[in-house]
């Protein structure tokens, strides 16, 4: 863009951006949040690890464990150096607090 204004998804007038995505998930909006995450497709965006990283964010404070943990699953292949191993050991801690210590053992061993 380079004209300053932030970059958004969607039709022109229902634009939504990841400052609205963070309103929403700051305001407790989570069901929304996330129901707008579904519409669109971050996978294909250059910054989609900021989006995907909110996307933890509101699972975090929603209290959707079990969700998150499948994101962190789904999105550790993609990841590298140092943010690879801090998702990795949020992920087996994840899975600590869910009672599933053998997954937990499993993910760190795949360090």
């Amino acid at each position: 863009m380079g004209d300053g204004a932030p970059e958004t998804v969607g039709p022109l007038g229902t634009a939504l951006t990841l400052e609205r995505i963070q309103q929403l998930r700051q305001e407790g909006a989570f069901g929304l949040a996330l129901a707008l995450f579904q519409q669109t497709g971050m996978d294909e965006r250059p910054d989609w690890l900021d989006w995907e990283r909110e996307r933890w964010a509101i699972l975090k404070a929603a209290g959707l464990k079990a969700e998150l943990v499948e994101r962190l699953r789904t999105t550790l292949p993609s990841l590298e150096g140092d943010l690879k191993v801090d998702v990795t050991l949020e992920l087996a801690a994840l899975l600590l607090t869910l009672q599933k210590p053998r997954e937990s053992r499993a993910v760190i061993r795949q360090m």
